[in-house]
């Protein structure tokens, strides 16, 4: 098949155009794939709507898709869509959001290879850099929504140091900052001089329960009327009359 799905035939081991017109060669394309579907040579449909442009296969599409292959899909929907000018509201919108998507996948590709490396140059010792906590899994010690985040480690000057090198890391290799006006730290269940500890190391500040996150009152009793009035008129407030 030649390019953009136009038909070949070979003479004397050279490639040459078909001498039919686009819309002949597009017709005999559709007649193929129907004869081949109509046989259940459904692999070969799958493979040959995959390199046309005379049929386009939402399969395929989704595929794409939910393999995260951005610039495949544009490229895919290129061939049966016109240019940017002449697409309409809805089109336009589906090429931004694609498009939008692709430069994400190309900041995360270029933030992960930063921090490879940073890793790699760092020295290699066999210091734990977080102790195990009982009933807690490695991926419970953290949550991530957007910019907010909750660490979970032990007060100790090896973790927090930890913390606060990690945090780092991650500003040098994604060039953001960590606002630590905006940080705060609050103790489970704290001993005499961890507060002091956390400052010193940390440089944030000091919170007690509740606290919130999300929206969420958190705390480490049943919370009171008083503290769950806040989010009861929240949802009245969103909820129609």
């Amino acid at each position: 098949m030649g390019p953009r799905g136009e038909l070949s035939f070979s003479i004397a081991g050279k490639r040459r155009c078909s001498p039919e017109f686009p819309c002949v060669s597009r017709f005999r394309q559709r007649w193929l794939i129907s004869f081949l579907a109509h046989h259940s040579f459904y692999r070969t449909v799958d493979v040959f709507v995959t390199q046309t442009d005379v049929l386009m296969c939402m399969k395929h599409l989704l595929n794409l898709v939910e393999a995260g292959l951005w610039g495949d899909t544009i490229e895919y929907l290129s061939r049966f869509l016109p240019s940017d000018r002449r697409l309409g509201i809805h089109g336009r919108a589906l090429f931004h959001f694609l498009r939008v998507h692709q430069a994400i996948e190309r900041k995360v590709w270029k933030l992960v290879s930063r921090v490879k490396r940073i890793w790699l140059s760092l020295p290699l010792t066999k210091v734990q850099l977080f102790t195990n906590m009982a009933g807690i899994s490695e991926l419970q010690r953290i949550s991530v929504y957007a910019d907010d985040v909750i660490i979970f480690c032990k007060p100790v000057r090896a973790e927090l140091a930890s913390v606060k090198a990690i945090l780092q890391m991650f500003g040098d290799a994604s060039g953001l900052c960590v606002n630590y006006r905006k940080t705060s730290a609050t103790l489970i269940r704290g001993q005499e001089g961890d507060a002091e500890r956390i400052t010193e190391v940390l440089g944030c500040e000091m919170t007690e329960f509740p606290i919130k996150y999300l929206g969420m009152q958190l705390a480490l009793t049943p919370l009171t009327k008083a503290e769950w009035q806040p989010m009861i008129d929240k949802v009245i407030h969103c909820v129609p009359a």
